[in-house]
């Protein structure tokens, strides 16, 4: 996976946003991999999600939020910046589809789902999330159990 840093933002909606944003990262050699936006009408907010690779930037990281400043307070922007290369941790929760949570395990497995699974919880007996659990990693099977016990 190549190292990308995921910039997401949200904000009032109005003219300009993309261009404004795209502008910033352009003017700072900023390569931008993948852009995900759009714009909830009911509440009049703005959303937007970037992948950037790492190395394309002209600045180090540490000062992007200096640098971004400016603009985050001209459109009212909340923002975050990660790393794509840090793994989420996650928590599954499953209801009553067992062919879901294998889904996702088996993504999991595969790498197709890059991330770190920390539990599994459910408003089921164990019994009959254990299949598709039994095959995770040990750690999460031990989680998974422990939490369907409380139940």
């Amino acid at each position: 996976m190549e190292d990308t840093l995921i910039l997401t933002m949200s904000c009032p909606d109005r003219v300009g946003i993309i261009a404004a944003v795209t502008g910033f990262l352009a003017g700072h050699g900023g390569w931008i991999t993948e852009a995900n936006y759009h714009a909830d009408a009911g509440s009049g907010w703005f959303f937007l999600r970037q992948a950037i690779r790492k190395d394309s930037l002209d600045f180090p990281i540490e000062d992007f939020p200096r640098l971004i400043e400016p603009l985050a307070r001209s459109f009212e922007l909340s923002w975050s910046l990660s790393r794509s290369r840090v793994r989420k941790r996650t928590v599954i929760l499953v209801s009553r589809q067992d062919h879901c949570l294998s889904d996702l395990f088996h993504r999991f497995r595969t790498g197709e789902l890059d991330i770190e699974i920390v539990a599994v919880i459910s408003n089921r007996q164990r019994q009959t999330i254990a299949e598709p659990v039994c095959r995770a990693p040990e750690a999460v099977l031990l989680e998974a159990l422990f939490l369907a016990s409380r139940l």
